[in-house]
C-alpha cells in the first residue's frame, strides 16, 4: 500500500496547488475565477475521493465470482468518463454563472435547441461549447438526460444477470442518479437557491462514486462472455 497512498498524497499536494492556480486566474483582470481552473479543482477533488473508495474496496479484499453475462466492463468506463465530462460542463455553468439563466425545463427560451447556439458557434466556432453561456448549459441539461437514460439502461441490461451483493451497487447507482436529475432540475427551475444548488454538488460526486464501485465490482471479478 506505501506507493498507493503515496500517490494519494501526491494527489492532495496537487489538489492544494490547483486550489491556488484557480483563486489566481481570479485576481489579475477580474474577480471572478476561470470556469476552467474551477472544473480542474473540483475534478481533482472528486478524482481523490473516488481514488480513496477505490483503495478502501480493495482492502475489503471480496472474494471473486464467476457469472456469464454481456461485457460490463467497457460500458461502466464509458459511463464513469462521460459522468466526468458532466461534472466539468457542471463546473462550467457554475463558473459561468450559467445556470442564471433559462430557468424552464425542457425549453430555453421556447425553444428545444435555442437560437442563441447557432449564432455562438457562427461566431466562435467550438470554442462556444466551452465559453457560451446557452451552449454550456445545452450540454450540460442533455447530457444530464443521456447519463439518466443510460443507467436506466445498464440497469435493466446488467442487474438480472449478477450475483444478489451486486445488485445494491447497480441499485444505488440508478438511485443517485435520478436523485441527482431531480435536483438538477429543480436547481434550474428555481433560480440556482443556496441549499439545491450545494446538494446538487454533492450528489454529483455520489454518482461518481458509485460509478466507481461498480467499476470495482466487476473490474477482475467475472468470467465475461459476450452474450
Amino acid at each position: 500500500m506505501i506507493w498507493k497512498m503515496f500517490g494519494l498524497l501526491l494527489l492532495g499536494a496537487f489538489q492544494g496547488f490547483m486550489g491556488w492556480y484557480m483563486v489566481k486566474s481570479g485576481l489579475v483582470d477580474n474577480p471572478f475565477v476561470s470556469h476552467f481552473r474551477l472544473a480542474a479543482h473540483l475534478l481533482t477533488a472528486f478524482i481523490i475521493c473516488s481514488y480513496i473508495l477505490w483503495l478502501i474496496l480493495d482492502l475489503l479484499n471480496n472474494p471473486p465470482r464467476v457469472v456469464t453475462i454481456k461485457s460490463i466492463n467497457t460500458v461502466l468506463w464509458s459511463f464513469t468518463v462521460l459522468v466526468l465530462i458532466q461534472i466539468t460542463f457542471g463546473a462550467f455553468v457554475a463558473g459561468l454563472k450559467a445556470g442564471l439563466f433559462y430557468p424552464t425545463f425542457p425549453l430555453m427560451a421556447g425553444e428545444l435547441i435555442p437560437t442563441q447556439m447557432s449564432v455562438a458557434f457562427a461566431e466562435q466556432g467550438w470554442a462556444s461549447w466551452v465559453y457560451d453561456l446557452t451552449t454550456v448549459q445545452f450540454i450540460h441539461r442533455w447530457l444530464g438526460i443521456l447519463i439518466l437514460l443510460g443507467t436506466f439502461g445498464l440497469w435493466l441490461n446488467f442487474r438480472p444477470g449478477v450475483p444478489a451483493p451486486d445488485k445494491k451497487s447497480l441499485d444505488t447507482l440508478l438511485i443517485f442518479v435520478v436523485l441527482q436529475t431531480a435536483l438538477g432540475i429543480i436547481t434550474l427551475l428555481y433560480g440556482v437557491p443556496l441549499i439545491p444548488a450545494v446538494l446538487h454538488q454533492i450528489m454529483a460526486l455520489f454518482v461518481l462514486l458509485a460509478s466507481v464501485w461498480n467499476l470495482h465490482n466487476f473490474k477482475n471479478r467475472y468470467a465475461l462472455a459476450i452474450s
